[in-house]
């Protein structure tokens, strides 16, 4: 069985390296721990990226430890995932 490719976009990636540098702030080696969900959860991505349908074509998959979700989307036919966002579940979507 052939894994999906999976990507991340330049907003995603800055997602991310805003969670460990919050983390980070918080314990040292926190941020660490963040990045190594985030790559455990991108496994599960590269061998099934079936999860949750939430809107349109955007499925979301939680990471595990941390408060986050990834959201993206799928190419069945090139095998791959698109990351456009790891959003925090704790924000209110109403406060800029």
């Amino acid at each position: 069985m052939k894994s999906w490719k999976v990507t991340y976009t330049i907003d995603a990636k800055k997602h991310i390296e805003s969670a460990i540098e919050y983390y980070n702030s918080l314990s040292v080696g926190l941020g660490k721990r963040f990045y190594t969900q985030v790559k455990l959860t991108d496994s599960k991505l590269k061998l099934n990226p079936f999860f949750q349908l939430r809107y349109n074509s955007i499925r979301c998959l939680p990471l595990d430890l941390f408060p986050y979700m990834l959201h993206y989307e799928i190419d069945e036919d090139k095998k791959i995932v698109k990351v456009y966002a790891v959003i925090c579940t704790l924000m209110n979507p109403d406060e800029k």
